[in-house]
């Protein structure tokens, strides 16, 4: 319930702690991002799958700070003392925020980077079979980041006006011929 909880000291030697609650700000609506998180800890402990589930808006045990979107997580989490939060790689980039060490499948703690989560992608079966929806929570490998997630376009399969439809599909061309180069240091991995 504290930071300097000896479960937690455990896991951080050497670091002096702080004796302040732990703080969880969650997304007050429905998010990928919730959905993601919640995903990952479904799967690492059984015991939050039974009770909480994945889910877009989990039903948190406990106290919990809600907070509306990205921008209202950062707020909350700056706002707070001994707060803790889930965001995008991206505004941990933008917003300058401290990033925690998650032990991945190969038993090693990483930081969460472009490098992690293409590693992910490169041990699913995203990479070697062309499954889009393909798992990347908590894939073997060294740099592995233990909770990668997609982002995904998705577009009309029957447009009303093929016009349109023309400059939505040249530009979607075009981010898959040179996005990658403008992806890099975004936060965000190179396909």
């Amino acid at each position: 319930k504290s930071w300097n909880d000896p479960r937690v000291a455990v896991l951080n030697p050497g670091v002096g702690l702080p004796a302040l609650p732990v703080k969880r700000v969650v997304r007050a609506e429905k998010s990928g991002t919730s959905d993601g998180f919640s995903r990952y800890l479904a799967s690492a402990s059984p015991s939050f799958k039974a009770e909480v589930g994945a889910s877009q808006a989990p039903p948190w045990p406990g106290e919990t700070l809600k907070a509306e979107g990205n921008d209202g997580m950062v707020q909350t989490l700056r706002a707070t003392p001994g707060a803790i939060a889930y965001v995008s790689y991206d505004r941990v980039l933008r917003d300058k925020l401290a990033a925690v060490k998650l032990r991945n499948a190969a038993g090693r703690f990483v930081l969460p980077s472009e490098l992690g989560f293409r590693a992910a992608v490169l041990e699913s079966d995203m990479h070697r079979q062309g499954d889009d929806l393909a798992t990347l929570l908590d894939r073997p490998g060294n740099e592995a980041w233990p909770i990668t997630l997609t982002s995904f376009v998705l577009v009309d399969a029957e447009p009303p006006t093929v016009a349109k439809s023309i400059g939505t599909l040249k530009f979607l061309y075009w981010c898959f011929m040179h996005g990658d180069d403008l992806t890099r240091g975004t936060g965000f991995a190179p396909l």
